[in-house]
């Protein structure tokens, strides 16, 4: 998986002399060595061994400076920066290219491979390369912060931490569940997983926004945990079950000494709720919660080694565990100025298919941090749905979250029921 941000300068990327330890002449960095030398999960590599993938780290400083290319403004070329796939046993995790838009307009596009980083790895990237170019702009050195640890302090702790506890709990949490329960297809499932994905949107007004919090208040949980009771509620309907399973990814930094790492802490959560007993909304919110709680209070052990334990296949063209995700993201526009330059940092989502419909919702943010709306991206492999499908199932899940909002105390099952397809 690769994680893109593109990253527009309005101004001159000028020359830098760079740190020594990674480029030993002049080129125009606008501040991706630095950063590369700063974060040790960027410049690894993973070759094969007779024991399997091993870590090593790359301090050559011509390795270090391919990372960044650059060339003339294309969009194809721009589609491919960001489309081309790593090969980790001996490529650096990261790519990189510079590219002229026009004069004064340059357009710094970069792909992370996900084993190097994870979502909120873009946001330490985004202030990293920030302070790099700073630094660049002013002939001086990055005059960042000692790192406190690097990733591969996390990943040998995490190698040597027990796991047998949580799989105990994980047998028992699954125990008697159908993992094969997913929403009714357009095609029939082949016996491989195609990956082809496609994204339909859909924005939810500040009113959906502010209701789902004053329901999440009063019901002494979250935003998240509502978002989730109306998922529940969804797939109910649609797959004519009650006994469900989300799965959703969780950051993975409980120690605050791992909030400024770049790496990938991200672990996915498979959360099972079963809401046959629910008579309102209110009562699905309290089973979403429960679940979510029992579920985080044992994440730490990683998703693979739960799907080996107790889902270990063959999947049969299918995602171990679950087939229907749901992840919460918060997106502030990063738009500054850096002298008389301007610079806008925006992600580009890829539409990779990793399990029957993955519902991605974005928290919007203005500058100081006011809510000011969500979007909701479902991602579906194109091999099972129409486009039309997916449509109206966000559509219904918009109805759901307005439902639940106007009537907290109503039953679900009647008023998901009468809820129409648009």
């Amino acid at each position: 998986m690769r994680l893109p941000v593109p990253v527009h300068l309005r101004g001159p990327p000028g020359r830098y002399a760079a740190n020594r330890c990674v480029i030993t002449h002049r080129v125009q960095d606008p501040g991706v060595g630095p950063v590369l030398v700063r974060h040790r999960s960027l410049r690894t590599i993973y070759p094969d061994s007779p024991w399997g993938p091993r870590q090593v780290v790359v301090d050559d400083p011509a390795r270090l400076q391919s990372v960044l290319g650059i060339t003339a403004f294309d969009p194809r070329a721009v589609d491919e920066v960001l489309a081309a796939a790593f090969d980790v046993r001996g490529e650096l995790p990261i790519r990189a290219t510079l590219f002229e838009k026009a004069p004064g307009i340059h357009l710094v596009v970069c792909s992370v491979h996900h084993i190097a980083a994870d979502g909120w790895s873009l946001r330490l990237l985004a202030q990293d390369f920030t302070v790099a170019y700073r630094a660049r702009a002013s002939g001086r050195a990055p005059g960042w912060p000692k790192m406190p640890l690097q990733y591969t302090d996390f990943s040998i702790w995490a190698a040597q931490r027990p796991g047998s506890p949580d799989l105990d709990f994980w047998s028992r949490e699954f125990e008697g569940l159908a993992f094969d329960t997913a929403v009714e297809t357009d095609r029939p499932r082949s016996s491989s997983w195609d990956v082809t994905g496609d994204r339909i949107d859909l924005q939810l007004a500040v009113d959906i926004t502010d209701g789902l919090d004053r329901v999440a208040r009063a019901n002494e949980t979250g935003r998240f945990t509502v978002l989730r009771a109306g998922l529940l509620v969804l797939l109910a309907r649609a797959t004519g079950t009650s006994d469900l399973v989300i799965g959703t990814p969780i950051a993975g930094r409980r120690d605050p000494e791992l909030e400024t790492i770049v790496g990938t802490f991200v672990n996915t959560v498979a959360i099972r709720s079963d809401i046959a007993a629910a008579a309102t909304f209110e009562d699905v919110i309290a089973i979403a919660h429960a679940s979510k709680v029992r579920a985080l209070d044992h994440s730490d052990v990683p998703f693979e080694t739960v799907a080996a334990h107790i889902d270990p296949g063959p999947h049969l063209g299918r995602h171990p565990l679950f087939q229907v995700a749901l992840s919460l993201d918060v997106f502030t526009d990063s738009h500054f100025d850096i002298g008389a330059t301007h610079v806008d940092i925006t992600p580009r989502p890829l539409d990779i298919a990793k399990c029957d419909l993955h519902f991605h919702l974005v928290e919007r943010r203005d500058a100081v941090g006011r809510t000011i709306g969500m979007d909701v991206g479902i991602v579906y492999p194109t091999a099972l749905f129409d486009r039309g499908t997916v449509q109206s199932l966000g559509e219904l899940y918009e109805q759901i979250l307005r439902r639940m909002i106007t009537g907290p105390g109503e039953p679900w099952s009647t008023a998901a029921s009468i809820l129409q397809l648009v």
